[in-house]
């Protein structure tokens, strides 16, 4: 039996690398922003950076090549916004 962990070198799909390619760059500065957001609340900034990059992987060509950084921004203030 082999196991994959989703993102690692051994990721079974080029969306599935692409997608820890998109965390490793952005997550960092998508977090720090939605903290910023949210007035310091680290825990629900996990949750929209969470839930922005779960939409991003449903929605968005990972392996287009084009800029996700501005949609992902969008998506998580919006997130808050909503909330």
């Amino acid at each position: 039996m082999s196991w994959t962990v989703m993102g690692s070198l051994g990721a079974a799909s080029d969306r599935e690398r692409a997608l820890r390619t998109l965390y490793d760059e952005r997550a960092g500065a998508v977090y720090t922003y939605v903290v910023r957001l949210l007035g310091g609340d680290r825990h629900r900034a996990e949750d929209v950076v969470q839930e922005a990059l779960l939409r991003c992987w449903r929605t968005q060509d990972l392996t287009s090549g084009q800029p996700l950084r501005p949609w992902l921004f969008r998506v998580a203030r919006n997130l808050v916004v909503d909330d």
